[in-house]
């Protein structure tokens, strides 16, 4: 292939081309390649393919819009990586990335941290470009450069474009723009931004503004990634800064609101046919996966910017630490709405088949392009939903098209699938595609062809020419487009459209009817003499048609429908009740915070949409005095909900539910105080650490000594690959001691470990072993002189906790008697990605401790959990730094001292405690920008001491070797006598010997030659080394000696 460097628009290429000289940039020659890369993509049965461009009519695309009158406007990147970088290129900017509050904030971080090349930020544009088929022939012909020029250091990639009337939106950190060709040359003439301070953050490539679509309700609906945004409206300052979210505004950007939140990377947005909207977004690259989502009104599904860059203890913290990626189960944090399930695995451009172009299998389906980075494992997923309560679940789900760098997907006027193909790799190519995927000529029909083009006619020649009669029967259509564009042009007919859309409310047709309602609710934001019609339809005999009735009269803040939507509430579907909860909740009205109350007893966790939607009801009905009272509510639920409404005010009130008996309820309430953060319920979080300490030395596990080796260099991950290692089982790389069966989670990739203790049974009867792992474990247990027999096993990875997806996860029933001695061999190996290991038993009285000398846990009942007690915990110790009094360390340091806490839990406490002086600017749990002055720690070396005397030495070796580091940084020189009791003990594991040796380097003193002298003569290689190098540091020239 020859390449050239155009300037601008292949000048001379194509007649309409035109030259730019303002950067040189790579667009290849035309070539045959698309045609080559059409014959290697696989479509579903009954599809054919088309090349409709190929370079140099376009290059680089990043997404597309199929126009009414079939041009093609096409988004193409120049900025990628030439004027838009990637956080993951500039680690030590992170500190002051995580700070950032304004764009303006991130160029000044680009001048002030990378002056040698801040010039460079405006290198590359982003530009819109327009396809024409001049002749009809189905293949593009011109190539016009409609917008350009979008430069500015700021600016991010241009991800999103939208045709509507006369206006073409876009979407370029740090603008929403609305752009006008005038005098029909193709071309912008008119640059309007509707609204500007999307983009504060750099974050990774790609999480930029999208999904610009037009929604039932007229208003301009589009996503935001997690680079945040701080946007000032005539209304006041939309703050979104940690996460992503979907926006909603009307078409001329006003009334700008933030509409959901807790996304990641939303690349898209679609409507179904009943008002629904839906998103695929992106996983994080820490073992989570990409999700399918439904965009609830006022939903928040838990992605927080900040948790992309959290390593330890968990990769990306709570994301993966809670299962807040995972589809609903019971016990899930309560504040998010989760996924409907996990899909794809780069989900980018999504559509919804409007009901013509296909046969009906299609009906009602989603297409999902799934961006892998490689053509031959990226393509389509084809889908539909299932109502499922309040919300839904995914059904099937098929490849429509395989083997194509898919980035977008549209339908087009002539009803068939037009794609953009990014071609390879993530980086510019210089190259790029769009194809269009059709009905196949035998597998259409004279019906659909007849369909196909009335679509294609209507949609070129606009709906003003239609009396509204013509229209209101359009309502009806098969065909989306024609449907909501017959809604819109009637919304704007004053009386005689309005008349028309009352009367469809009637019709005997049901989308008629939905649209008639929607249609209804346009008209009624300046004309509330429609209210009446939408209060009727209410007591439609379909429940899609209450429902939306419902929204819209929540839209319109219609008080007087209230006594409706409380009934439907009270006696509807999960369906129209969760609208309506929702509009009660807009409408304030104080009558209904009882029966919302009462409804959330009775839902609790059976149906998590319905259930947020009557929080948001609550939220916005109740007094804070009457949340406050249903703290103590005799149903679950009820008290749940509380918590969640009280969340969403911000009320420190909320802290009376930290005593709540559910422990759920008690961590919600947590959550909300730390990571909000609630400060003036600070201090009631940080006691309860108190009350934990105290009530976990009344519960203890069964006291087990696991003694631990792990070989390192495990290549291929498998337990078979363990056993041939010529290291084991007598040469392990590390060996250590737990006091519980538990290992990870993410302590490396490629590695093997070998767990073994001698437990003393408790009762007598029946046991039975479980094992959790990634990727592979084996339990093997012994009884006297019978050798070992493997009674459960992990034959490939699960998540943690999930202890119900193989059968042999969970051993038959073993008669055990009480007094009984006998031997747990674990065995486990990890490949890549995420590692952890967990055992856990079934004791004859029915307790289930999970790891195995672990307090007693919840029951291996669902297939996903997660631990509570760790979640609540960590943010205890966390809140207690943060307050940073002498009290609050005790508290840190007694349970860092208390046998039978997680050893990783306490190794964590008594690192905080080595932080109390100079706290960190990042939060330890949440990863967030939280800096903290420098405060008082003397009494931080007496305390250390004191935990040394507690016994601190019959600890896990984690813990042991993480207070000889405190010990050491905090300078607690009375410690120093144990510390080389510790270094040179044959009886503890060489981490410790390692860590003490460390510590003291670090405490100095005439006596530490001594110490490195004991060392240098220690029979254990690694801990001869650790002292020659640091001898090399404190005496360089009595080291050479030893080096020679």
């Amino acid at each position: 292939m020859i390449s050239f460097w155009l300037l601008g628009c292949l000048a001379g290429a194509l007649p309409c081309q035109e030259q730019d000289e303002a950067a040189a940039i790579l667009v290849h020659e035309a070539s045959d390649e698309g045609l080559q890369a059409m014959s290697a993509i696989v479509a579903a049965e009954g599809i054919d393919l088309d090349l409709v461009a190929a370079e140099p009519l376009l290059a680089n695309p990043v997404c597309l819009y199929v126009c009414d009158d079939g041009s093609i406007l096409v988004s193409e990147t120049f900025r990628l990586h030439h004027g838009v970088t990637d956080m993951r290129e500039h680690a030590d900017w992170l500190d002051r990335e995580l700070a950032n509050r304004t764009v303006a904030e991130r160029v000044a971080m680009f001048r002030e941290l990378d002056p040698d090349n801040f010039d460079s930020y405006d290198d590359g544009e982003e530009r819109l470009r327009r396809l024409v088929d001049h002749d009809g022939d189905g293949v593009m012909d011109e190539s016009v450069v409609f917008a350009a020029g979008f430069s500015d250091p700021a600016a991010g990639i241009a991800a999103s474009v939208l045709a509507h009337g006369d206006d073409v939106y876009y979407t370029c950190i740090p603008e929403l723009w609305r752009l006008r060709d005038r005098d029909g040359d193709g071309k912008a003439e008119e640059r309007e931004v509707l609204s500007t301070g999307y983009g504060v953050h750099v974050a990774l490539l790609g999480h930029d503004l999208h999904g610009l679509r037009v929604g039932p309700d007229g208003k301009l609906y589009f996503s935001c990634g997690d680079r945040g945004f701080l946007v000032q409206t005539p209304d006041g300052v939309l703050d979104n800064t940690h996460t992503g979210a979907v926006l909603r505004c009307n078409l001329d950007g006003s009334e700008l609101e933030i509409y959901a939140t807790g996304l990641r990377n939303p690349q898209d947005l679609v409507f179904d046919a009943y008002g629904n909207l839906f998103t695929g977004d992106n996983n994080s690259d820490g073992g989570d996966r990409a999700r399918w989502v439904q965009v609830v009104e006022g939903g928040d599904t838990g992605w927080r910017f900040e948790y992309q860059y959290i390593e330890t203890p968990t990769a990306r913290g709570p994301w993966n630490e809670e299962r807040l990626w995972v589809p609903h189960f019971p016990g899930q944090a309560a504040w998010i709405l989760p996924p409907i399930a996990n899909l794809a695995d780069g989900p980018s451009g999504l559509t919804w088949y409007p009901g013509t172009g296909l046969d009906e299998s299609y009906t009602d389906h989603f297409f999902l392009c799934d961006f892998r980075g490689g053509a031959s494992y990226s393509g389509v997923h084809s889908f539909a939903v299932e109502p499922r309560g309040a919300g839904f679940a995914l059904g099937p789900v098929e490849r429509f098209l395989w083997g194509t760098l898919v980035t977008d997907i549209d339908f087009g006027p002539d009803s068939a699938l037009y794609f953009t193909d990014w071609v390879t790799g993530w980086n510019m190519t210089g190259k790029g595609r769009v194809y269009r995927a059709r009905l196949a000529d035998a597998s259409s029909s004279a019906a659909m062809d007849e369909a196909v083009a009335e679509v294609r006619v209507r949609l070129a020649a606009g709906f003003g020419e239609l009396d509204s009669g013509s229209l209101a029967s359009m309502l009806a259509h098969r065909d989306r487009r024609l449907r909501q564009g017959a809604q819109f042009e009637l919304a704007e007919r004053g009386e005689q459209g309005s008349a028309a859309l009352w009367g469809a409310t009637k019709s005997s047709e049901l989308f008629a009817r939905m649209h008639g309602v929607w249609g209804l609710g346009m008209v009624g934001r300046s004309d509330r003499s429609v209210l009446p019609a939408l209060r009727a339809a209410l007591h439609d005999p379909e429940e899609e048609v209450r429902a939306q009735a419902a929204r819209v009269l929540g839209d319109l803040r219609d008080t007087a429908a209230a006594e409706y939507l409380s009934a439907h509430l009270e006696h509807d579907t999960p369906r129209v009740a969760h609208l309506a909860a929702i509009a009660l909740g807009k409408l304030g009205t104080p009558e209904a915070w009882a029966l919302l109350a009462r409804k959330l007893g009775e839902v609790d966790e059976s149906d998590v949409v319905l259930r947020h939607a009557l929080v948001m009801g609550l939220a916005g009905c109740a007094s804070d005095e009457q949340l406050v009272g249903l703290l103590v509510a005799s149903a679950r639920g009820t008290r749940l909900g509380a918590v969640l409404a009280l969340r969403r005010r911000g009320r420190p009130e909320l802290a009376i539910a930290l005593e709540d008996p559910d422990p759920l309820i008690s961590l919600e309430a947590a959550r909300a105080i730390h990571d909000l953060p609630l400060e003036d319920a600070a201090e009631q979080l940080a006691a309860m650490l108190e009350r934990r300490v105290d009530s976990a030395n009344g519960l203890r596990g069964h006291p087990v000594r696991v003694r631990a080796a792990i070989w390192n260099e495990l290549e291929d991950g498998t337990l078979e690959g363990l056993r041939a290692l010529a290291a084991f089982p007598e040469a392990p790389d590390l060996e250590t001691t737990l006091d519980s069966f538990f290992l990870g989670p993410n302590r490396g990739d490629h590695y093997g470990a070998r767990l073994v203790a001698e437990i003393e049974v408790p009762l007598d009867g029946e046991y039975v072993f479980w094992v959790c792992a990634d990727d592979e474990a084996q339990v093997r247990l012994g009884r006297g002189d019978a050798g070992l027999e493997v009674v459960a096993e992990v034959p490939s990875w699960t998540a943690k906790r999930n202890w119900l997806v193989h059968d042999e996860q969970r051993s038959r029933p073993i008669g055990l008697r009480a007094g009984e001695v006998i031997t747990l061999d674990v065995l486990h190996a990890e490949g890549g990605g995420g590692d952890h290991l967990t055992v856990a038993w079934t004791l004859p009285d029915g307790t289930f401790e999970a790891p195995i000398g672990a307090p007693p846990s919840a029951p291996p009942t669902s297939v996903e959990t997660f631990d509570g007690g760790r979640a609540l915990e960590r943010r205890l110790l966390n809140q207690n730094l943060r307050l940073g009094g002498a009290l609050h360390a005790q508290r840190v340091a007694n349970y860092a001292a208390t046998p039978g806490r997680p050893a990783d839990l306490r190794a964590e406490a008594l690192s905080h405690l080595g932080y109390w002086e100079d706290p960190p600017d990042r939060d330890r749990v949440l990863g967030d920008w939280r800096p903290l002055p420098r405060r008082e720690a003397l009494f931080i070396p007496e305390l250390v001491v004191e935990i040394g005397r507690r016994d601190i030495g019959d600890a896990p070796a984690q813990v042991v070797d993480a207070w000889c580091s405190l010990v050491g940084s905090c300078g607690a020189r009375e410690a120093q006598g144990l510390l080389r009791t510790w270094m040179t003990s044959r009886a503890r594991p060489q981490s410790t010997a390692l860590a003490a040796l460390a510590a003291l380097e670090q405490l100095g003193g005439d006596s530490f030659m001594a110490d490195l002298k004991r060392a240098l003569e220690d029979e254990r290689g690694a801990l001869r080394g650790a002292a020659l190098a640091a001898l090399g540091r404190r005496a360089p020239e009595d080291a050479l000696p030893l080096l020679a």
